[in-house]
């Protein structure tokens, strides 16, 4: 049998060659007549129980992100139960490692455990669709290289810390992609804590001050557009949420790393930072995989009448 799907119908071709009785029942060209009328009945019955049982895919939705509503929004792509599982055992596993070998084990054995979560949420992500989710992905990307070059050594302090301003700028990159309004009143905490946090660490970083600084101009940016596009249409309120708990997550994982390398570093918090900035990753990522809206119910949030997801 050979199918096929054409407008949402399903039609059935049956090749049928011979039938038991008294002589072979051949198809007459493609009219769909037959020699014997017993053959004919019996092929129909086929064609009837196997339309019954197949399984005919659902209509496909309209395409929010074209002109016109014209195509079909891919559904949410996801792993196998399997795959996604023995991904997070894998990530968690490497992430319980490095926390027990933290200043124990040696260098390599640390970095090769510290980038199996990144490496996991990356293989979680692939393959990435629309542009919010390609963003996120180079943003996970550049993350694990940042990861590898900041435990390699401290000669490639500045190399890692570009890295992961790279990687917060493709956040702030995805964010947009959902909304571009300013709404400068949300701007506004994050203002005062990039210059709070700038101003408090200065005399404490010396020929890092410059790099340092604009880092912290960056991490606050991407704090801020993830909380502006809160509410906004294009991604749902679940997304959106996760985006924004992991860009918060984020600066406080920084924050403590900050103070720790320039200040002075606070009881367990090498535990506490990798906890936070593992939790930020994953949010993000999750944010994500959670399935685009669709042209009406954009229209619905834009004019305050979604509902909340």
């Amino acid at each position: 049998m050979v199918t096929s799907l054409i407008d949402g119908q399903l039609y059935a071709v049956v090749n049928v060659h011979a039938f038991e009785g008294s002589g072979p029942a051949r198809i007459l060209r493609s009219s769909g007549r037959f020699d014997d009328e017993d053959a004919a009945a019996r092929l129909a019955r086929r064609k009837r129980n196997w339309i019954a049982n197949a399984e005919i895919p659902e209509s496909p939705r309209p395409c929010a992100s074209r002109p016109g509503g014209r195509g079909m929004v891919p559904p949410m792509r996801s792993a196998s139960g399997s795959a996604t599982k023995f991904l997070a055992a894998v990530g968690v596993a490497g992430a319980v490692g490095y926390l027990l070998a933290l200043d124990v084990v040696r260098a390599d054995v640390r970095v090769a455990a510290k980038a199996l979560p990144m490496l996991c949420l990356l293989l979680w992500q692939w393959p990435p669709l629309g542009r919010y989710g390609r963003w996120i992905f180079a943003g996970l990307a550049l993350s694990l290289l940042g990861d590898v070059l900041l435990d390699v050594g401290p000669g490639l302090f500045l190399p890692g810390l570009g890295a992961f301003l790279l990687a917060h700028v493709s956040y702030v990159a995805a964010y947009v992609t959902v909304s571009r309004q300013p709404r400068w009143g949300r701007a506004l905490p994050f203002v005062f804590l990039a210059v709070g946090a700038s101003v408090f660490l200065w005399s404490h970083l010396g020929e890092m001050a410059l790099p340092v600084t604009a880092y912290v101009a960056v991490i606050c940016a991407m704090t801020w557009r993830a909380w502006a596009m809160l509410g906004s249409p294009g991604l749902s309120r679940r997304a959106q949420g996760f985006a924004l708990a992991g860009a918060l997550l984020f600066a406080v994982s920084d924050g403590l790393l900050a103070l720790k390398l320039f200040v002075r570093p606070l009881p367990g918090s090498g535990y506490a930072i990798m906890l936070c900035y593992w939790a930020a990753q994953w949010c993000i990522a999750v944010s994500a995989r959670e399935p685009r809206q669709s042209g009406a119910s954009r229209t619905l949030q834009a004019e305050g009448v979604g509902s909340s997801a």
